[in-house]
C-alpha cells in the first residue's frame, strides 16, 4: 500500500466525513488561563490558548513550571542584549565629534563624557587616565573613588599599583646597564649568579619572555610592615620545576614572572647596588618620576589606592616578593614622563621583535620585544605596549612610538578589561592608526554573547522536551476516555513507533555526564580567587553561570524523563504509513 497524499485524504474526508459528524459541530474556545497541552504539543500563547474537552486538558502543574522556563530564557535574552548592546561606545560616535583626527579638546571632552559611564556599568571604583602627543603630556584626569568605603577621591598624588607595567620601566634600566657594558644581553646568566636551574637562560630571553621558565606563582603577597622574603630567598624556596625552563630557551614566547625575578638579581649582581636603588638612580630620577620607586617608603605607604577585586571586596595596598615583575609604584604623572620619554626618546632595542606571541596573548599582540608587546596595526604602524594585573587591580599603557602619541589607563579594580578596551579603540581610533589589539575584547564580548544565548535556549529546550514528556509518565494525567475511545475507533491499533523520549539509554547517560561536567564546572568555578573569563568578561560572567547552570538542568530533566517513559504509540491512521 502506498502513502496516501494530501489530495487523496481531502477527497476522502469530504465523501467520508465521519471525523466530523462523530465530533459534531465542536468548535473550540478560546479562553484565558494557564499553559495547555494539546496532543504533546506545548502551547504558550501568552493571554489566549485553546480548549478542547475532547482533546485538551489543562496541566496547571507543568504550565507552571513551562512558564518559569520560559521567563527565565526571557530574562536571560534580555539581560544579554542588554549587555551585547552596552558593550561597548561606538568608535565612529568619537570620529563623528572630532572629524579628522587631530582634535585633542574633542578626544578629552569624549573621554570626560565617557569614563564615568564605563566606571558605572563595570562597576569600576577608581580610574584614572592620561593622554601624551608628540612627547609631552595633554591631559591626566583621576576620576571616582580611591576608597569607596570612607569616599576618598582618587587623585593625582595617589601612589598607584602599576604591577606589570614594571617590566617595562625595569627593561629599559637593564638595557641602559648593558650600554654602560656591565652586563651582556646574549650572556647566560650563570656568569653572574653562579650555579643556578637556569643558568643556562640568557639576558636577553628572560627580557623577551622566551626563557622557558613558567609563569610563577599567582597571588603570593604581602601586607605593608609584614616581613617580606628577598627575592634570592623567594626563588630559592620555589620547587625545582617551578625555577626551570618547560622548553628550550629562544623558541618560544612564555609569560613569566619569575624570569622577571631572576633578572631583578643580575641587575643587584652587575651594579652592586640593590634593584630599587639602581632603578632610582638611572631611570626614575633622571626621567623625573620623583614620586615612584620600587618599594614603598614609610612616606609613601598612606598615599596608595584600596584595590578592588572581581566581586567588589576591597583589597588594602600588598607587597610582592620580588619588585621587576610588578612591584613599581608610581603617580599618573610620572607614569606620563615615562610614556613621553618613550617617545620622544626612545631605545629602539627595546621595540624590536624577539619572539613571535603564542598562545592567548596572541589575540592583541604581534611579538614581545624587549620588556614590550609589540603589535602591527592594520595601515602597518608599529604600536607597543603592556598591561598589568593583580588582586584589585589593572594597568596598560599603549604607544605610537612613529606619532609621538600614548594613554596610561590605571584603575583599581580587576573588572576593567572592557572599559580598558573601549578607551584604547577610541584612543586608537582617534589618533587615525586604527583600533589596536586590545579591542577585539569587544568582539569576543559579542561573541560569548551569542554563545550564552545559545546555551541558554538549549537548556529551555531541552526542559520544554522533558516537560512534554512527563505526562506520558505512568501516574500522570492523561487524555479523557472519550476521546481515547474515539481515537481507537478511528485509528485502529497502529504500529508502534518511535516516540519524542524513546531514546537510548547510552542517550540519557551521556546528557548526565553532561550535566554532571557541568554541575562540577561551576562549583570548581565558585570555589576560585580569581577567574580569567570574570576579569576580561565581567558582565558576562554572571549570565554565562546562569545559562550553564539552565543547560545543565535541561539535560538532567531531558535524560530523566527519558529514562522512565515508555515508547510512545502513533495517533496516526495505519494507511498512513507504507508497507513493504
Amino acid at each position: 500500500m502506498t502513502a496516501e497524499t494530501p489530495k487523496e485524504r481531502e477527497r476522502r474526508e469530504q465523501a467520508h466525513p465521519r471525523d466530523q459528524a462523530q465530533d459534531g459541530n465542536h468548535q473550540p474556545e478560546v479562553i484565558h488561563g494557564p499553559i495547555l497541552i494539546e496532543y504533546g504539543k506545548l502551547r504558550i500563547a501568552g493571554s489566549e490558548e485553546m480548549r478542547d474537552s475532547g482533546g485538551i486538558m489543562k496541566a496547571d502543574t507543568l504550565a507552571h513550571v513551562a512558564a518559569l522556563f520560559s521567563a527565565v530564557s526571557g530574562a536571560m535574552v534580555a539581560i544579554l542584549a542588554a549587555s551585547l548592546l552596552l558593550s561597548g561606545v561606538s568608535s565612529s560616535t568619537l570620529r563623528n565629534r572630532t572629524g579628522a583626527p587631530g582634535g585633542v579638546p574633542d578626544l578629552i571632552r569624549h573621554l570626560e563624557d565617557t569614563v564615568p559611564t564605563l566606571k558605572q556599568r563595570y562597576d569600576v571604583p577608581g580610574v584614572a587616565v592620561l593622554l601624551v602627543r608628540s612627547g609631552e603630556v595633554v591631559w591626566r584626569k583621576s576620576f571616582g573613588h580611591a576608597c569607596r568605603e570612607s569616599g576618598e577621591a582618587l587623585a593625582g598624588n595617589h601612589l598607584l599599583m602599576t604591577h606589570s607595567i614594571s617590566k617595562s620601566v625595569t627593561a629599559r634600566g637593564i638595557v641602559q646597564l648593558a650600554r654602560e657594558g656591565a652586563i651582556d644581553l646574549d650572556t647566560p646568566v650563570r656568569e653572574y649568579l653562579g650555579p643556578v636551574p637556569y643558568g643556562e637562560v640568557t639576558v636577553r630571553q628572560l627580557l623577551s619572555n622566551s626563557s622557558g621558565l613558567p609563569l610563577g606563582p599567582i597571588g603570593l603577597h604581602y601586607p605593608p610592615g609584614s616581613a617580606v622574603p628577598e627575592t634570592a630567598a623567594y626563588l630559592a624556596d620555589l620547587s625545582g620545576s617551578a625555577v626551570s625552563p618547560r622548553h628550550t630557551p629562544g623558541e618560544q614566547f612564555e609569560y613569566s614572572n619569575t624570569g622577571f625575578a631572576v633578572l631583578e638579581l643580575v641587575v643587584q649582581e652587575a651594579a652592586g647596588l640593590s634593584f630599587a636603588d639602581y632603578m632610582r638612580d638611572t631611570v626614575l630620577r633622571p626621567l623625573g618620576m620623583k614620586d615612584s620607586a620600587f618599594v614603598r617608603e614609610p612616606d609613601l605607604a598612606g598615599r596608595v589606592p584600596f584595590g578592588y577585586d572581581l566581586r567588589g571586596a576591597p583589597v588594602a595596598p600588598y607587597l610582592y616578593p620580588s619588585q621587576a615583575p610588578g612591584g613599581l609604584f608610581a603617580t599618573l604623572e610620572d607614569l606620563g614622563r615615562f610614556l613621553a620619554e618613550s617617545v620622544i626618546d626612545p631605545i629602539e632595542e627595546l621595540y624590536e621583535p624577539n619572539v613571535a606571541i603564542s598562545g592567548i596573548f596572541r589575540a592583541v599582540a604581534d611579538s614581545y620585544g624587549l620588556g614590550h608587546f609589540l603589535e602591527t596595526l592594520p595601515g602597518g604602524e608599529r604600536a607597543v605596549f603592556h598591561g598589568g594585573q593583580g588582586l584589585g587591580w589593572m594597568t596598560h599603557f599603549h604607544i605610537l612610538p612613529d606619532r609621538g602619541e600614548g594613554i596610561v589607563i590605571i584603575t583599581n579594580s580587576q573588572r576593567s578589561w572592557p572599559l580598558i578596551a573601549i578607551l584604547l579603540r577610541d584612543w586608537s581610533v582617534w589618533t587615525g592608526a586604527g583600533p589596536v589589539g586590545m579591542s577585539r575584547i569587544l568582539l569576543a564580548t559579542r561573541i560569548l554573547g551569542v554563545v550564552i544565548v545559545l546555551l541558554a535556549l538549549a537548556g529551555v529546550a531541552l526542559g520544554v522536551r522533558g516537560l512534554r514528556g512527563l505526562r506520558r509518565i505512568p501516574g500522570m494525567p492523561r487524555l479523557p476516555a472519550a476521546r481515547r475511545s474515539l481515537d481507537t475507533r478511528t485509528s485502529p491499533a497502529a504500529p508502534e513507533q518511535p516516540g519524542l523520549h524513546s531514546r537510548s539509554g547510552v542517550t540519557s547517560a551521556a546528557e548526565l555526564l553532561g550535566a554532571g561536567a557541568i554541575a562540577l564546572l561551576l562549583l570548581w568555578a565558585l570555589r576560585q580567587d580569581y577567574l580569567f573569563v570574570s576579569s576580561v568578561f565581567p558582565t558576562l560572567a554572571r549570565p554565562l553561570g546562569m545559562a550553564l547552570t539552565g543547560l545543565a538542568a535541561g539535560l538532567t530533566l531531558d535524560a530523566v524523563v527519558s529514562a522512565v517513559t515508555p515508547p510512545r504509540k502513533s495517533t496516526r491512521h495505519p494507511e498512513n504509513y507504507t508497507t513493504p
